[in-house]
């Protein structure tokens, strides 16, 4: 056998790995865009010259479809750190702005607000001495539902920093506040806010209790996304009292309820769920992300402290923790949620949507007091939903 012309190492076969689906030199050269030469052997098999190292279809549509994750990621975050939509930047312009104006009740809101910011961004104990400032003010000029409020977010900063017997006795008395005027949004946060002081202190019997009433509030509301976090708290509860059925049950029940809503929570509360199933404690302990601090979804929205679960000094040491409790934190984590491949609502939806926040009688301008949110940035979320259900559809 005689060879004509030199030995040539840059030919490929290319061929495709389904019989069902053509290929077609234009196909190819999609992928391969500086081929040398193309030349079809068969239905779907080709001999090319000039693709050299390149990536297999696969291996391209992987790094294709990476790529476009990750700049879809820097697109999310760069609009959420957009100024406009910066809670911290919103509070301190509000709160400078009051405090030039004279205007008393306005600096009492921005201090809350201020300090509600610094609280979920991981600066709990600054966050506390401007909610202290808020809560004396208030007390000041006499304005109870500012008083209510800054004591509320006061007892998160509290929880936050571990001094959770101060937390309590200030959620009780927002609890009882929320009870005697009939206010169910604060009374359910409230409801929650002891229920996790309660497991902060290896109490889950009472924690339990808490949860409950706060699960059916949110039934009776028709909040199936409070719903389901309470599931998942009653969950952690069942599990620390060591019955393991009743908390697969109440962690399925919220697992489901995301699901029905096609929630990106569903994925990863589903993923910490059947780790739990298997027993495989090690995999939900190894998250370590903090949804409280500032790369959590909790430290981003806004929101209730219930993610963090704090133990404090006052923890009985015979009690063990869940692996829930971990399970919980991560599966909250904006990494989760970029991972799930959410997508931010239009800027026509998101200013329909921040203009009936700005219009509510709940809403402080940077943070709505039925949920606890950051609204500008919870606006953006598809996801997201207003307690109140004033949001267009």
């Amino acid at each position: 056998m005689e060879r004509i012309g030199a030995k040539r190492t840059d030919l490929t076969l290319i061929w495709s790995g389904d019989a069902n689906v053509g290929l077609d030199e234009h196909r190819i050269r999609q992928h391969w865009p500086d081929l040398e030469s193309c030349r079809r052997l068969g239905a779907n098999l080709f001999l090319v010259a000039g693709a050299g190292e390149h990536q297999t279809f696969y291996e391209a549509a992987k790094a294709r479809h990476e790529e476009e994750k990750l700049h879809a990621k820097e697109e999310h975050f760069s609009e959420l750190s957009r100024p406009e939509n910066n809670p911290q930047k919103q509070a301190e312009e509000k709160l400078a702005h009051a405090q030039a104006g004279g205007d008393r009740t306005e600096e009492a809101i921005a201090l809350t607000d201020m300090g509600s910011v610094l609280v979920r961004h991981g600066e709990a104990a600054e966050g506390a001495k401007h909610l202290e400032q808020a809560l004396a003010l208030a007390r000041e000029i006499g304005d109870v539902g500012i008083e209510v409020d800054a004591r509320a977010n006061l007892g998160m900063a509290e929880l936050a920093t571990g001094k959770v017997a101060e937390a309590l006795t200030k959620f009780g008395e927002v609890l009882a506040h929320a009870r005697k005027v009939g206010d169910p949004f604060l009374e359910k946060m409230m409801l929650g806010q002891t229920g996790t002081a309660h497991l902060g202190m290896r109490q889950p019997g009472q924690a339990l209790e808490y949860f409950e009433s706060a699960r059916r509030i949110a039934l009776e509301q028709g909040d199936q996304r409070d719903e389901a976090e309470n599931w998942w708290s009653i969950a952690i509860c069942h599990d620390e009292l060591g019955y393991r059925e009743e908390a697969l049950r109440a962690a399925q029940n919220c697992v489901e309820i995301y699901e029905r809503l096609g929630s990106p929570q569903a994925q990863p509360f589903a993923e910490q769920l059947e780790a739990f199933r298997r027993g495989d404690v090690a995999l939900t302990h190894g998250e370590t992300d903090d949804a409280s601090g500032p790369s959590g979804y909790a430290g981003l929205l806004g929101g209730p402290i219930v993610s963090s679960f704090v133990t404090t000094a006052e923890t009985p040491s015979a009690a063990r923790p869940s692996p829930l409790r971990m399970a919980y934190t991560a599966a909250r984590s904006m990494a989760k949620f970029v991972a799930s491949g959410f997508k931010t609502v239009s800027h026509t939806a998101h200013d329909k949507r921040l203009a009936v926040c700005n219009e509510c009688r709940h809403h402080t301008g940077v943070r709505c007091r039925l949920c606890g949110c950051f609204t500008a940035q919870k606006a953006w979320m598809p996801h997201e939903h207003c307690p109140a259900s004033k949001w267009p559809v």
